[in-house]
Order: structure tokens, then sequence, then C-alpha cells
């Protein structure tokens, strides 16, 4: 008969301290679980301090320093030839005897101005032309353009939009809207031949006019207030 039997046998032949005796004793011979048994095993011990003082020791070389870094500056380029600030008839070279740009010119009774790509003297080298009848000549010069040729024209200067101020008549010419003439409806007399063009630049190209109109009588033509500038010939005084 196992231990547990004969408690059982006994529970109530015995008084109730006796029970609780014996209880605890048969308690006390219940094996331990595995899980109390176990040893308890400590965590390993951090080795970060370890690290970071091997660190520490090895890497002795004073960081880096980058104020001379700091203090460098780049050479100055040579500043480039300063251009003329006018100039008249002639070929002349873009970027060595002129600078890019919008340039103006109080033409004479004929004016001839010419881009080029070259100075080979070749038709194929002639980027744009235009002949002037008089009156005000615009131009705007690329800094890809080579070369730059006028014949019969005033002094060419750099335009200056603050100092380009309307002219006291919008005639013969070409002229820059907002500045020199307002959009809106124009009208002039004419003649038999009265030529007219919106443009949207001033390089002479063919690409550049909005639209133009030629013929004989009295002339009525519109500018937009996104048009770069107004060419007119031969159509006298033009008026709003």
């Amino acid at each position: 008969m196992s231990l547990w039997q004969r408690f059982w046998s006994l529970r109530w032949r015995v008084k109730g301290p006796v029970i609780v005796v014996v209880a605890l004793v048969l308690l006390s011979l219940v094996p331990a679980s595995e899980d109390d048994d176990a040893p308890e095993v400590a965590p390993p011990a951090s080795t970060a301090t370890e690290v970071g003082a091997e660190i520490a020791a090895t890497n002795t070389s004073p960081p880096t320093s980058t104020a001379s870094v700091a203090t460098q500056t780049a050479t100055p380029t040579a500043e480039a030839e300063a251009k003329p600030a006018s100039w008249d008839d002639g070929t002349h070279r873009v970027g060595s005897d002129i600078a890019p740009g919008l340039y103006v010119s109080q033409a004479g009774d004929f004016c001839y101005w010419t881009r080029l790509s070259g100075f080979g003297g070749t038709l194929g080298e002639i980027i744009s032309n235009q002949i002037g009848a008089g009156g005000q000549e615009l131009v705007q010069i690329a800094d890809t353009d080579i070369g730059f040729e006028t014949t019969g024209c005033a002094d060419w200067t750099l335009v200056n939009e603050a100092s380009l101020t309307p002219p006291p008549a919008v005639d013969d010419g070409v002229y820059l809207v907002g500045t020199q003439i307002a959009p809106g409806t124009w009208a002039a007399p004419g003649s038999d031949t009265c030529y007219w063009a919106r443009l949207s630049g001033f390089g002479g190209d063919l690409g550049e006019i909005v639209a133009n109109h030629a013929g004989p009588g009295a002339q009525v033509a519109t500018i937009g207030a996104t048009d770069a500038g107004f060419r007119s010939s031969g159509c006298g005084e033009w008026t709003q």
C-alpha cells in the first residue's frame, strides 16, 4: 500500500493536527521539478564597455582639421577685356570685339546688318540679316554668334530699357513693345510700300514674325501684349 493510501485509510481515525503533520511530511517527500533543480545561469557580462575602451585606446590619432579647407578660396580668373560701349560700321567678332546682347541704332536712310556664323563670306554663314529703311533698329546678338556685320547704320549701343523712352512719333523703325509702343490697336495712313510686322524677338529670324502685312492704303494693326516688338516701314506715323 502506498503512502497516500495509508494516509487516506487513517483520515477518520486521527485528529486534525495529526492530519496536518502527516500531510506536510508527505509533501516533503515529493521530488522537486527539474526546473527547480536547474542551476541559474548568470547572463554574460556586457562587453560594450570593453569594446569602447579598446576603440578609444587604438584611435589615438587627432581628428582631421577642416580649417585649412574652409579658408581656401578659388583663385579669381582674369576679368574679360572690356568691350566698347558702342560701335559702328564694320565686321566685329562676338565675344572678343563686342559682347552679345540687345542693341539699338538710330539708323539712317539705309541700314544693313547681318549676324554671322563664320567669316568665310559664304551665304551659308549668314544666320539672319535685315535692311532698314530709316528709323530705329533693334538686333539681338546671341552668344553663339561668331560675328556681326553692319553698314550704313548709326552707332550700336547696348539697350538699357530704363533709358529707352518712347519716341515722339511711331514711324518707320523697330520698337520695343511695352517700353516704346503700347499694346493695342494702332492706325497709320499707309502708302504703296507699307509693311508692318509683329515680332516675338529681334534676332532677324523669320520664325520671330508673329504676323505681318504689306499693302497700299490705310493700315490698322493690333499689337499683342505678349509681342516683343513692332516693325514698320513706309506706313507713316502710327497713332492709337
